[in-house]
């Protein structure tokens, strides 16, 4: 497979996001929806991390057992020699009961 123009200069990187517990009855259906990071420092400089989330080893964040652990993951997307410093930004998740 050939990279793409730019992409030999991509760096990625897992980073573990944390995570939360979900209490709910055991009858009762979930589902996590995420959306991208868009993270930037004072100088312009940024990159992205494309959250993920796991339930009990779950590759897709669907739990319809009650209590569960949600664990979000996220995989970090930057330039080599991507300037150090610190960089902020947001991402989005919509928890949805059924």
């Amino acid at each position: 497979m050939e990279a793409r123009s730019g992409e030999s200069n991509l760096n990625y990187e897992n980073v573990n996001l944390g995570k939360f517990k979900i209490n709910s009855s055991s009858d009762i259906a979930c589902n996590v929806i995420l959306k991208s990071a868009t993270l930037s420092d004072a100088n312009g400089n940024g990159f992205i991390i494309e959250p993920s989330a796991t339930v009990s080893g779950q590759s897709e964040a669907q739990c319809t057992d009650g209590n569960q652990i949600l664990q979000l993951k996220g995989k970090a997307c930057f330039m080599q020699g991507q300037a150090s410093g610190l960089y902020q930004g947001s991402y989005t998740m919509v928890i949805v009961y059924n």
